[in-house]
């Protein structure tokens, strides 16, 4: 079950892949402000919000850990 999900899942990415214009990634390449603002978001206000949700319920620290992992 598991290898036919992977496989599906791979085939639907490719094909996602297959529909972006080049055109489109060209101009998201000259301006890449929603590429900053994306990365930013995934990889500082995100774990930064697990980790404070964590302090604020006062989890365990195994817990934390999860949290901090899903926020990432």
């Amino acid at each position: 079950m598991s290898t036919v999900l992977t496989v599906m899942l791979a085939l639907v990415m490719f094909a996602m892949g297959c529909t972006v214009n080049a055109s489109k990634l060209w101009s998201h390449v000259k301006k890449p402000w929603g590429i900053v603002i994306g990365l930013l978001c995934q990889f500082g206000i995100m774990p930064f919000t697990a980790f404070a949700l964590s302090l604020a319920f006062g989890v365990l620290p195994v817990q934390a850990i999860v949290i901090i992992v899903m926020g990432c």
